[in-house]
């Protein structure tokens, strides 16, 4: 991991050096759960919301209970956040959000893309290592566990 993010942040980190500590070398900021939650409703818009969602989602992957908090969001009237909590039941296998999204969808398309996917199995990315998606840059590896090159649908 750290080797990728040197080779694309051109840095130079040890690859034993943790990644919380990259992060705080590089000015990131870190919050426990409590605070990101109540920082929920108070954010400027609604991206801010889904992306601040798409972290929960990866917090609580594993943890079924906690999960399927992520249902209160299904009823949020931005279409932004639903259509990344849909993007969610893909990368985490989520079908109950995606019944949970079809129960209260209103917007034709949305609905529409929504039931498409009830209606195919929800697929597992079985090469992205750590099921990362925060980034949108996930480390994806061979059968042998070693990363590869990821490349976009542009290139």
């Amino acid at each position: 991991m750290v080797r990728r993010l040197n080779a694309t942040h051109r840095s130079c980190y040890p690859e034993d050096l943790p990644l919380d500590v990259i992060g705080t070398l590089n000015g990131w900021t870190f919050s426990p759960e409590n605070d990101l939650e109540a920082n929920l409703t108070e954010l400027g818009g609604p991206e801010d919301q889904a992306s601040l969602l798409t972290v929960f989602a990866a917090l609580w992957y594993g943890d079924e209970q906690a999960t399927r908090r992520l249902r209160e969001s299904a009823q949020l009237p931005e279409p932004v956040i639903r259509r990344q909590m849909m993007q969610l039941t893909s990368w985490y296998g989520y079908e109950f959000l995606l019944h949970a999204l079809a129960e209260s969808e209103t917007e034709p398309e949305l609905l529409a893309e929504i039931e498409e996917r009830l209606a195919s199995p929800l697929w597992a990315d079985t090469y992205n290592a750590f099921n990362e998606h925060l980034a949108f840059t996930s480390v994806m590896v061979d059968e042998a566990g070693t990363p590869v090159e990821t490349w976009s649908d542009s290139d």
